[in-house]
C-alpha cells in the first residue's frame, strides 16, 4: 500500500467543521502575513485562506496553507443588502 506523500512545511488539516474562508493567496504567490511553520511562499497545489475579521478570524495565520480538495463550495456572490 503506497503512502501519501508527506504535506508540505505550513500545511496540515485542523478538524474543526467548515469554515467560510476568503482565498486570497494559490501556489506561488507571497503572503504579507506569517504561516505557521511555512515560509511566505503559498506551496504549489494550496491556498491562503483569511476570514474578514482580521483580528479574529481563525485562518491560515493559524491552521497554515489549504489544500484545494478541502475547499466544499464556493460562494458567487451576497444574497440580499449589503
Amino acid at each position: 500500500v503506497a503512502q501519501a506523500a508527506p504535506p508540505p512545511p505550513g500545511s496540515f488539516v485542523v478538524d474543526v467543521g467548515l469554515l467560510i474562508k476568503r482565498a486570497v493567496a494559490t501556489g506561488g504567490d507571497r503572503v504579507d502575513f506569517p504561516v505557521p511553520g511555512a515560509g511566505p511562499v503559498v506551496p504549489a497545489g494550496h491556498l491562503a485562506v483569511r476570514g474578514d475579521n482580521a483580528d479574529e478570524s481563525f485562518d491560515s495565520r493559524d491552521f497554515g496553507y489549504v489544500p484545494p480538495e478541502r475547499v466544499v463550495g464556493v460562494v458567487i456572490r451576497r444574497l440580499g443588502a449589503p
